[in-house]
């Protein structure tokens, strides 16, 4: 082990046994390898644990980026030198004071001076602030610093008031006998500092930021023997105080203008806060109605009747207080409990809640050995009967348990297989439990649970008869349920108490012991009713200095004239934080590991002996700060709130927290690498905190793909994102731009699945691939990058851009010669082709060659386009052109040989985009209940795999089949809300079609105006982006419509006809032109031209290979005879 000695200040690593540093000339220190504590350079045993220093090498401490690559040390614990926090600070300045000591003497400038300061200390010291420098006549004061109070805010402005008060009521006596009065400008501004040491032996604590800075400007503009505040200030004791509006200024050296205060005078009476943030649960008071009803839900469930119930609420009203009465009743009860709940650290990791659940529920937390796990997991499966062959694949997936027996493709080859697989063994498991006795399932904090674990509980709550179960989800208001209404679910708002009932929790918060009468009624009036305002101030005033306990009783302490309740979250925080004495560290050390977390990790942590670190966590327990699970060192803890944990997180110096993240990364990797695997996320997040962005973007990369794989597409975006963040702190290099490509490919990946083909961040992340690519030649990297391109592009109707993307694909594919690539390149022309109308070229370039292998272009499915198989698409997209070109049967079955192959593949993306297609061509041949049919398994596989775009195309074909005389206004109204959702996201392909189907429903309505107006937006859009494969069609029907509604316009009717006949003939597209001719027809038996116009029609006919049975068919008979 290297013996050098690193200085902390500049880094220099000097020879064993040297006691300052020789470059800088700071003062080395030996670390002790055994307890981890710094002992001065002159120490030959350890101070903390006695062991001797001289003969034991010191080891190194390295860069934070250093650190990342080096095996984790067990490295002392280290100390804050500073710390950030809200500060209020109060400047006050003598008036006059240059011109009083040109005319007195200066000994009795002196005496002046310490008078002056004497009286402001005096007043500073009653309300318990900080005098951290007297700068000549000025005085800068913090309140907040060393020990936060409730209302640090309310502390300084009243004092500031009493300085102003006492200093202009004195009269000072000179050595002449002349009296001279003073006079003071006082301001006071609120905000964030750093309060710490300065270092290099400067050894004042001074509080460095703006908002010091601010507060000598605000005295400044104050009038002699006056307070001005600012508008931070204000907010903060606006109840407490009257003030004049001085409006804004803008200050010396200051970029924005600030609104200032004049306070005038102290408040007669107070107001209520308006403001009310935290979130606790404490004592179960005032909450008898919602118990009944939960209790009245249980009892059914005992019973054998499921029940789910959604327990919502905002922050602080008690939810998971009422989680704990429902535990505490089921104490002697035979059931299952199974308790689980997310967080911010883990709201887009997939399953996370359930992973935990699991875990414990199948007693794996305490196993490493991957042997031992799988055969605990094979037991337990076996022991509930299950189906283990079905079942132990997908849980030992979802629990990061490998086996090597398995087969890498047994859940399937797509991540929906697998997704959908392991929530299926999920609900398995539950059911099989069921059978057993109740199950009471605890689900908490739903506002931050991941969308796959939502839709697992989706699929548990509308479980059809669903029995034996108890379910209780808790969440925030902001959480909307996404489950509709029935029989077995239940919903119950928590309110705020009434005063009445928030003065018998206060009541039982102090033990029964009475609280004087202005400290009681402070409470009820500032707390507004939310229990955890409640129990927060009133716990702060039985333990603040403000009061003394007696038998049956408090009363305010001597000197204390006024009780101050504190006026805002972040300050009574930070005061419990302070109360905690040394073991505050250890709070702010926890902080970083999240709001939850486990012994072992915190001990490895902290460097800290186990009976130290003990005896800290007890006292933190016994503050109720913390609340524990198990036992050490199994132990696992949480904050009892996220608030709690954030104030101690926000107050450690951002330097300090990415030296703690650093050492949690390190960990991590070293010695809980079955976390890291399942959850790279969590890894990823203390790499970038602490500033590791190599290894913090890989495993970003490595989490969203993960998340890719798992069919979490939302997370894996935000994962990439973060990724995506942290690739821009890195230097310029080409493996940091060989890292973004690939993280911008799969970016783009994951938005096309979450938000659909068109979405805006999905060209945008390819876009920048293909920038990117411009520094490779790998074609096999670009080809996917456009092909992306080329989907966002066709599917906002961008046919041009399209067509440019499809021909450099197949330049790329002529270059690199492969028959895949050749495939997908021409499916890309040939599909671009088809929408603007060149039927028979797109069918040329859809038509696989002859010698084209059909399993081997079967097997490419997504890896290239990044979205449906290339013969499913190629087959699909020939029925409808088949179809166009008058072969309505041979269509149908092109169509089906699609589904078929998607199925044979497991891929449901594709199966999705083949049932689309089918449901197209039954539509296009007139038969509504296969149109239903197909549109119905389309719409319940995208509701199943998340696919947006899909069942929006699949609602619109079933609004248009389920259409009759009886509910054709409805059908209107849902065609027209997937309407909008399609277009929402950017898509515009296909409209034309899509439009026509529309106006035929609004026609059928008794709707023309508003069909015809459909039609129009339909022609235009259909011009403006040259999407011409129904444009004949589109013309047809505003032909048809006006000889429909106004017979008289024949002849305008039959011209529309006529062009939309001539169009149709121009493409080739048969089908089209034969339901022109048919209305040609009907027009002619009014005109006279009938033999005319059904040589026309049987001409048509001639065209049309098969589809006998098919609408139009049958139509064209009839006309004919």
């Amino acid at each position: 082990m290297n013996n050098a000695m690193q200085c902390d200040q500049c880094g220099f690593e000097n020879p064993p046994g040297m006691h300052f540093c020789g470059k800088c000339a700071a003062a080395l220190k030996h670390v002790c390898p055994t307890c981890q504590f710094t002992n001065p350079t002159d120490f030959c045993f350890c101070g903390q644990c006695g062991r001797t220093l001289g003969s034991i090498p010191q080891e190194n401490p390295t860069s934070a980026r250093e650190k990342s690559s080096a095996q984790p040390t067990t490295e002392h614990h280290h100390r804050q030198e500073a710390e950030r926090r809200q500060l209020t600070v109060l400047f006050c300045d003598m008036v006059g004071s240059s011109a009083l000591s040109e005319r007195i003497d200066p000994e009795d400038l002196r005496d002046i001076m310490r008078g002056y300061r004497s009286a402001c200390n005096d007043v500073v010291s009653h309300f318990d602030g900080h005098v951290a420098q007297y700068l000549g006549d000025g005085i800068l004061v913090y309140f907040g610093y060393p020990h936060a109070h409730e209302d640090d805010a309310r502390r300084a402005t009243q004092a500031a008031l009493d300085i102003v008060s006492r200093i202009s009521g004195l009269r000072y006596p000179l050595l002449s006998g002349e009296e001279v009065p003073l006079s003071v400008r006082v301001g006071v501004h609120t905000g964030l500092v750093v309060v710490g040491e300065i270092g290099d032996g400067d050894k004042r604590t001074l509080a460095l930021g703006e908002t010091p800075n601010i507060a000598a400007r605000l005295q400044e503009l104050s009038t002699p023997n006056s307070v001005v505040v600012s508008n931070a200030t204000h907010h903060l004791v606006s109840d407490d105080f009257d003030f004049e509006d001085l409006g804004g200024h803008q200050l010396k050296g200051f970029s924005q203008p600030l609104d200032l205060y004049r306070v005038t005078g102290e408040h007669s009476t107070r107001q209520r806060l308006l403001a009310n943030r935290g979130l606790y649960h404490e004592p179960l008071v005032g909450r008898d109605q919602e118990t009944a009803l939960l209790m009245e839900r249980l009892e059914q469930a005992c019973k054998g009747v499921g029940q789910v119930v959604l327990l919502g609420g905002e922050a602080g009203l008690g939810k998971t207080r009422m989680v704990q009465m429902v535990l505490d009743r089921l104490a002697n009860q035979s059931c299952f409990i199974m308790e689980c709940g997310s967080s911010p650290y883990y709201q887009n990791s997939f399953l996370y809640p359930i992973i935990d659940l699991m875990q414990r529920t199948l007693g794996l937390t305490d196993i490493t050995d991957n042997a031992e796990r799988q055969a605990c997991l094979q037991q337990s499966v076996e022991t509930l009967g299950l189906d283990a062959a079905e079942v132990v694949p997908a849980l030992a997936e979802l629990l990061g348990i490998h086996i090597a027996e398995i087969a890498t493709d047994a859940l399937g080859a797509t991540p929906q297989q697998r997704k959908q697989k392991i929530l299926n063994a999920l609900v398995s498991m539950l059911q099989s439990l069921a059978q057993q006795k109740l199950i009471v399932l605890m689900v908490e904090d739903l506002h931050w649970v991941d969308s796959s674990t939502l839709e697992l509980l989706t699929l548990l709550v509308e479980q059809p008869g669903l029995t034996n179960l108890f379910a209780l989800f808790t969440f925030r208001s902001e959480f909307a349920p996404p489950w509709n209404s029935h029989a077995n679910l239940t919903l119950v708002t928590l309110n705020r108490l009434t005063r009445q009932q928030a003065g018998h929790l206060i009541r039982q918060l102090s033990g029964g012991k009475t609280l004087p009468v202005d400290v009681f009624a402070e409470i009820i009036r500032k707390t507004d009713g939310v229990p955890y305002f409640i129990e927060e101030l009133t716990g702060m005033v039985l333990n603040s200095d403000m009061m003394e306990e007696k038998a049956n009783h408090y009363v305010l302490k001597a000197g204390t004239a006024e009780l101050a309740i504190p006026s805002t979250l972040q300050d009574s925080l930070m005061s419990r934080l302070d109360g905690l004495g040394e073991d505050k560290e250890l709070a702010q050390l926890s902080a970083t590991l999240g709001r939850e977390f486990g012994h072992e990790l915190l001990s490895a942590l902290a460097g800290r002996d186990e009976a130290s670190l003990r005896q800290g966590l007890a006292h933190l327990i016994n503050a109720e700060l913390f609340l524990q699970r198990g036992h050490p060192p199994k132990a696992s803890y949480s904050f009892r709130h996220a608030l709690l944990r954030e104030a101690a997180y926000q107050s450690l110096l951002k330097r300090t927290r990415q030296y703690y993240h650093q050492r949690i990364a390190n960990l991590l990797q070293e010695r809980f690498p079955h976390i890291v695997e399942a959850n790279p996320e969590l890894l990823a997040h203390h790499c970038s905190e602490a500033c590791i962005d190599d290894q913090a973007a890989e495993m970003w990369l490595k989490a969203g793909k993960l998340a890719v794989r798992r069919s979490a597409n939302q997370e894996a975006a935000i994962h990439l994102q973060h990724g995506l963040l942290v690739l821009k702190r890195l230097p310029d290099s080409p493996e940091r731009l060989a890292r973004e490509l690939e993280m911008q490919t799969t970016l783009g990946l994951a938005f096309m699945m979450s938000k659909g083909y068109a979405a805006p961040a999905v060209e945008k992340a390819y876009a920048r691939a293909r920038e990117l690519c411009h520094n490779t030649p790998d074609i096999g990297t670009t080809f996917p990058v456009l092909c992306g391109l080329w989907e966002y592009y066709i599917v906002r109707a961008d046919l041009s851009t399209a067509e440019s993307l499809a021909n450099e694909l197949l330049d790329l594919a002529e270059q690199d010669n492969q028959p895949n690539l050749k495939l997908e390149a021409r499916r890309t022309l040939g599909t671009t082709r088809f929408w603007q109308g060149r039927l028979g070229e797109a069918l040329e370039l859809l038509t696989p060659p002859h010698n084209s292998d059909a399993s081997e272009t079967s097997s490419i499915t997504t890896k290239l386009s990044h979205s449906q198989d290339v013969q499913v698409a190629g087959l699909a997209n020939m029925g409808c052109i088949l179809w166009l070109l008058g072969q309505p049967d041979q269509a149908l079955e092109k169509c089906r040989q699609a589904l078929e192959t998607a199925k044979r593949l497991t891929h449901p993306f594709s199966q999705a985009y083949a049932l689309q297609f089918l449901a197209v061509v039954h539509q296009l041949r007139g038969e509504r209940e296969a149109t239903q049919r197909q549109a119905e398994a389309q719409i319940a596989l995208c509701e199943t795999y998340g696919f947006a775009f899909w069942s929006a195309t699949g609602t619109m074909l079933r609004a248009w089949a389920k259409a009759d005389d009886s509910n054709i206004k409805t059908c209107c109204e849902e065609f027209q809300s997937a309407l909008a959702k399609y277009e929402q996201s950017g898509s515009r392909l296909v409209r034309s079609y899509f439009l026509a189907l529309l106006a035929e429903l609004q026609f059928r309505a008794g709707q023309p105006d508003a069909a015809n107006s459909t039609l129009d937006k339909a022609l235009e859009e259909a011009e403006y982006t040259h999407e011409n494969f129904f444009s004949a069609e589109l013309m047809r029907l505003k032909g048809h419509f006006l000889q429909q509604t106004e017979p008289a316009h024949s002849a305008q009717a039959e011209a529309l006809l006529t062009r939309a006949l001539q169009q149709a003939q121009r493409q080739n597209a048969h089908s089209l032109a034969l339901r022109c001719s048919i209305d040609l027809a009907h027009i002619a038996t009014q005109t006279g031209h009938t033999a005319e116009v059904q040589s026309l029609l049987s001409q048509q006919l001639r065209h049309i290979d098969g589809g006998v049975d098919t609408q139009d068919v049958k139509r064209a008979h009839e006309t004919l005879h």
